[in-house]
């Protein structure tokens, strides 16, 4: 099982814009058990991305809630936190491996700033990955 300030590789997931998207490492930021509209999730995590080039670097780190984090904080090469954007996963439902573990510093400044963009409403939450299931088990009926 992960644990938070894991960085994980998911196989395969829906962007913010939906689109599908492969192999791709996120840092966790919770492990506990909530639900969207009835739908239960047990990941919420950010997504972390490299720069490709310096201007796209100046580029990335002008956004409000992208965060710098470099390769001594336990990724393999320079890169972002997109802290605005948080994904939410069903670890049993989500194909993932753990990759490494960021510094507790850098954790602490992406917590900061996931408060700071709540606080001012300008979080964006993701549940495109998650998939309501319906049962038609007589036992597990709401009875009212």
């Amino acid at each position: 099982m992960c644990k938070v300030g894991d960085i994980i590789l998911i196989d395969h997931f829906n962007n913010e814009f939906g689109k599908d998207v492969e192999r791709h490492p996120f840092i966790i930021i919770s492990t506990k058990q909530r639900f969207i509209n009835m739908i239960s999730f047990d990941i919420m995590a950010v997504l972390l991305s490299s720069f490709k080039g310096e201007n796209h670097k100046n580029a990335k780190l002008s956004y409000e809630g992208n965060i710098e984090i470099k390769r001594n904080d336990g990724v393999k090469k320079d890169s972002f936190i997109k802290a605005k954007d948080l994904y939410c996963f069903d670890s049993k439902k989500t194909n993932f491996v753990k990759v490494g573990t960021v510094e507790i510093e850098v954790f602490l400044k992406l917590q900061k700033e996931i408060n700071y963009l709540i606080k001012n409403e300008k979080i964006n939450v993701i549940a495109s990955n998650l998939e309501f299931e319906f049962s038609n088990n007589k036992e597990n009926d709401l009875n009212l």
